[in-house]
């Protein structure tokens, strides 16, 4: 789109044509500047892939803890085997956010970078 721009910018035209020209160019390259903005947000596979893994890292907790607890009498119940799960529990979130925040600074340099090279 921004070669199109280009194009009917440097086009030889008479006056009327020429500003219609300027007009389609300009809304062309405000299109390819949405566009790339809007790629950061939507192109998030990383994050769905994460999400997926600590959906299942919760899910397995969660069979866990079940299993250890099935069947216990409330007495027999370890303190240090909870705040084992719980820790995992606490380790699983701490990934998924370093994950997403990773991925949120990685985007916003994408960003920047599309945004210097239609500027250029």
């Amino acid at each position: 789109m921004c070669g199109a721009a280009t194009v009917l910018l440097g086009l030889s035209a008479g006056e009327a044509t020429k500003q219609l020209f300027v007009n389609i160019a300009f809304v062309l390259t405000a299109l390819v500047t949405i566009l790339n903005s809007l790629e950061s947000f939507l192109s998030n596979r990383s994050l769905w892939v994460a999400h997926e893994n600590a959906v299942a890292s919760f899910s397995n907790l969660y069979d866990s803890l079940r299993f250890y607890l099935e069947g216990k009498q409330p007495d027999s119940i370890e303190l240090a085997r909870l705040e084992h799960y719980f820790s995992d529990y606490e380790n699983i979130w701490n990934a998924l956010n370093e994950t997403w925040q990773k991925e949120r600074r990685s985007s916003r340099v994408r960003s920047l970078e599309q945004k210097r090279s239609v500027e250029s």
